[in-house]
């Protein structure tokens, strides 16, 4: 049975929620893996079906309204099933998002509208510091790497 994954959203720290739906699909392997509050109004959902990870459709879910709405970006470019998504800045660029999964990681400098390869590690879970210019990437028969923001 197929349905579009749900997102729960709380403006007074759990005391009332609202729903929304966004534009993953759920099953029983597939869904949102990861969501990330980029701002008070931006926000992005990543995920997809673990049991068929280059499958790229139904993979990123975007919000620009408080989590009040979900749209999907045309021709996004993910590469398939994500489990993480995190922001990080780069000394060029400034602040990107960047997107992991078993088959690779991506990353966006547009607020996931558009996507980049990365590389075809795969990484499981991530995370950054409160700035964004260091983190840590963990993956399969573990599997760890390092992201330094380095200057030019």
């Amino acid at each position: 049975m197929l349905f579009r994954s749900r997102v729960f959203a709380s403006g007074d720290f759990g005391q009332t929620w609202t729903i929304s739906v966004s534009h993953l699909l759920g099953t029983e392997s597939a869904g949102i893996f990861s969501i990330l509050s980029i701002d008070e109004k931006q926000g992005i959902a990543v995920g997809g079906d673990y049991k068929k990870p280059e499958r790229s459709s139904h993979t990123v879910s975007l919000t620009n309204d408080g989590a009040k709405s979900w749209g999907q970006p045309q021709k996004h470019g993910l590469r398939g099933f994500r489990s993480c998504v995190a922001l990080a800045t780069t000394a060029d660029r400034g602040s990107v998002l960047i997107a992991c999964g078993p088959t690779g990681c991506d990353w966006s400098p547009d607020a996931g509208h558009h996507w980049h390869p990365l590389g075809n590690v795969g990484f499981h879970a991530m995370a950054f510091s409160a700035d964004g210019s260091a983190g840590f990437a963990v993956g399969a028969d573990g599997r760890l790497a390092r992201w330094v923001r380095r200057t030019p």
